[in-house]
């Protein structure tokens, strides 16, 4: 193994795909970010150009090649059976007798907080899943179903019922919510409420807008509806509670000895500011008691990972990762 080669680390998630470039001491070189990479969510080729185009780009502003790598590890979200490891490893132009892995994302987050081997990871972000981990593997998985038989809580979840609660109030079938404005506003519509056809207008426009798009995609909205929530409207409550409820189910399901490290953008940016202070609800008890570690994503889980074989001492590797690389 050269021992002056470079480690490469990908998360590849429904929203974003991240690489991560490192020298074989665990000192972070250079990283690169690009679209979604989970080939469940957008498609195989997709996700495919959205990884390599990450890779490519890390590793030339670190400016070193495929060749010069000695370890990687790659996390993605989506089902393995879609992608073989060496079909990607080989879309990434990495040697073939590199040493490749590709993990779960959760696995990748939880060792993105714990060094431990034994515990539990939730992700709440564009889809929603969660594990127990035993001896550093997982050992139980629920939900991580993708937006059309599960993902519940999370960004798609809680964005497919704004955009139902907002046609509701537009059909004059459910109350009015300031979501309506926030969801016209994303999708770049005016809210014209004309008659046309026995209907408004603009909800003509919202059907057509919202079923041309990609399903995952209504994760966007999600958002908004925390947004909304925080400043009163009563619909966004009800469902930011109804999501919380829904992640509720997942943290029981996994719940057991060692750390829980929750993690993903839906988490980060809406679900866990709802639990601060006086706060109540099936989540917060299901989380009472329990070591909570949040974790930004699973890139630097799969650097650890990635860095094991050359025996990094985990601790001096989220040292460095503190430091950032180049951009």
């Amino acid at each position: 193994m050269n021992p002056a080669g470079v480690v490469l680390a990908v998360d590849a998630g429904g929203s974003t795909t991240r690489a991560l470039v490192l020298d074989g001491a665990g000192e972070p070189l250079a990283r690169a970010t690009t679209g979604p990479g989970n080939p469940t969510a957008v498609g195989v080729e997709t996700a495919l150009s959205a990884l390599r185009g990450a890779v490519s780009a890390a590793l030339a502003r670190a400016g070193r090649g495929p060749g010069e790598v000695v370890s990687a590890v790659v996390a993605s979200a989506g089902s393995d059976r879609l992608v073989s490891a060496g079909r990607l490893a080989a879309h990434l132009g990495l040697d073939p007798a590199t040493p490749f892995r590709r993990v779960p994302d959760l696995l990748a987050m939880f060792h993105s907080a714990a060094d431990e081997d034994d515990g539990a990871g939730l992700i709440a972000g564009t889809g929603s899943v969660a594990a127990r981990v035993r001896d550093g593997a997982l050992d139980r998985v629920v939900g991580g179903t993708g937006w059309l038989l599960g993902d519940a809580g999370s960004g798609f979840w809680v964005g497919h019922r704004v955009v139902r609660a907002v046609t509701a109030d537009l059909d004059g079938t459910g109350p009015p919510t300031t979501l309506t404005a926030a969801v016209l506003t994303e999708f770049g519509l005016a809210d014209d409420r004309r008659p046309r056809e026995g209907r408004p207008f603009v909800l003509g426009e919202l059907v057509d807008a919202a079923y041309g798009a990609e399903p995952v995609r209504l994760a966007r909205l999600a958002p908004s509806c925390f947004a909304a929530a925080g400043a009163g409207d009563a619909v966004a409550a009800g469902i930011v509670a109804a999501a919380q409820d829904e992640l509720a189910v997942l943290v029981r399901a996994v719940a057991g000895p060692g750390p829980l490290v929750v993690g993903g953008s839906v988490w980060r940016r809406g679900i866990e500011a709802t639990l601060t202070g006086a706060a109540t609800g099936a989540l917060r008890e299901a989380l009472a008691g329990r070591d909570v570690r949040p974790a930004d994503d699973g890139l630097l889980g799969a650097a650890v990972l990635a860095l094991r074989p050359l025996g990094c001492d985990p601790l001096r590797l989220r040292a460095a990762a503190a430091r950032p690389a180049r951009p």
